[in-house]
């Protein structure tokens, strides 16, 4: 007798336990998205093949209006994409490669303000600040190709196409 009731309440404590990745305080999550993004001559002027193997920093921040160039130049002093991570609700840095005369690539791997990695994101909408950093300083200088954009989460992949030299 004792074993069967050992096994009710093993079953019952099961049942009473969350769904996995539910909670009544919490908003609907979805798969982080993939970011392409493809930078040519004739919108930034240093988006050359002559720069691949670049990083792409890309941040996604839950104030829409967020003006980039400027947040990205204000929290770049220290020179650490670290400190830029912490800026922002979700970030990723990726490199740049060349090809057919542009640079391209793609960011798939994700990590929230506390540096700890993300495979799902709140479904909500982003502003998307990203640069490419040129001189490998870690931060956003005059000259370097900036993007910004809105992304709403759970929309699938989200292109970058339109650079501009900050």
């Amino acid at each position: 007798m004792p074993a069967s009731i050992a096994s009710f309440i093993l079953i019952a404590s099961f049942l009473m336990l969350p769904a996995c990745g539910s909670s009544d305080n919490q908003g609907d999550y979805s798969v982080a998205p993939h970011v392409d993004f493809e930078c040519g001559f004739n919108q930034a002027l240093s988006c050359t093949t002559q720069n691949a193997d670049k990083n792409v920093f890309i941040g996604l921040h839950s104030d829409a209006n967020l003006e980039c160039g400027d947040y990205l130049a204000l929290n770049s002093v220290t020179n650490s994409f670290d400190y830029l991570a912490y800026s922002f609700d979700y970030s990723s840095v990726t490199k740049t490669k060349a090809h057919a005369g542009i640079l391209t690539g793609v960011a798939t791997q994700w990590v929230n303000s506390s540096l700890a990695p993300v495979y799902d994101m709140e479904a909500e909408t982003y502003r998307v600040c990203a640069f490419i950093d040129l001189n490998e300083n870690n931060a956003l200088d005059v000259f370097e190709p900036v993007q910004e954009s809105i992304i709403t989460i759970g929309q699938g992949f989200l292109p970058l196409s339109n650079w501009a030299d900050y």
